[in-house]
């Protein structure tokens, strides 16, 4: 009799064991799961951001290529009123106008992309941090499961061992 209650001891501490062993697997690959989710939405933040910036680039380029069609356009206007007469002055003045106003619109993509660039660099920041954070917790949450599983391993062999 007192052999199978022995017996029957050592299987239910066994079962123990074996569940603890799971619930420390199912932890791990729960942590795991989180940090790939984490990762992975990261990346596509990211990818959201270079796209951004690449169309930024992309208006710069557009009013880079204007500015300098109109640098062009003014030095071809300024050698025909040359050529013809002082009464295209008028035209000369529109065309500095327009030049201006390119120069102008220049320095506004100029200004936005800085900006972008700043609210980028800010969000990245925002986001390496919450990585940062999210992994602290993750791993403090491991640890403490691990702590609880080695203390019920412990609470089980001293237990045994009585």
């Amino acid at each position: 009799d007192g052999e199978e209650k022995e017996k029957k001891e050592k299987e239910k501490e066994k079962e123990k064991e074996k569940d603890g062993e799971e619930e420390a697997r199912d932890g791990q690959s729960e942590y795991e799961k989180q940090l790939t989710e984490t990762k992975t939405k990261l990346e596509e933040i990211s990818s959201a951001h270079e796209k951004e910036v690449c169309e930024l680039k992309a208006k710069r380029e557009e009013a880079l290529s204007k500015q300098s069609e109109y640098e062009k356009e003014l030095a071809q206007t300024k050698t025909k009123l040359e050529e013809r007469s002082i009464s295209y002055e008028k035209e000369v003045c529109e065309l500095k106008a327009k030049r201006e106003e390119a120069l102008s619109k220049q320095i506004e993509y100029e200004k936005e992309l800085a900006e972008t660039k700043t609210k980028l660099e800010e969000r990245s920041s925002a986001h390496e941090k919450e990585v940062c954070e999210l992994k602290a917790k993750f791993e403090e949450e491991s640890r403490n499961r691990q702590s609880e599983y080695e203390k019920e391993l412990s609470e089980t062999k001293t237990a045994h061992d009585n």
